[in-house]
């Protein structure tokens, strides 16, 4: 999963996947206020860009901002998660959905 918040005026795009070499934390980067460093969330932040820009906005902080629903930081937590992924298994190098709830 990829998603954006901002942090101290700045927007950082944040991912599950662990980013190049996969070990990268998620919390720890949303921490540090940083993005993390692989093509989701390189790429979630380029559409944010185009967005922004579509829309006559300055840039991804300000389109964040004027739709705070886009900022995960900035909405109250859900009682409830429905999330589908991606996966592969070490046996099975095909890509299927799980659902988690």
């Amino acid at each position: 999963m990829v998603w954006a918040q901002i942090e101290d005026g700045r927007a950082s795009y944040l991912c599950t996947c662990g980013g190049i070499g996969g070990g990268e934390s998620a919390d720890l980067r949303s921490w540090l206020g940083t993005s993390s460093s692989c093509c989701h969330a390189r790429g979630m932040q380029a559409s944010c860009a185009e967005l922004a820009n579509a829309a006559g906005l300055a840039d991804d902080v300000a389109l964040l901002t004027a739709h705070a629903v886009l900022d995960n930081a900035s909405v109250a937590p859900q009682a409830e998660c429905d999330v589908s992924f991606a996966t592969t298994t070490a046996k099975k190098k095909a890509v299927f959905a799980v659902r988690f709830q």
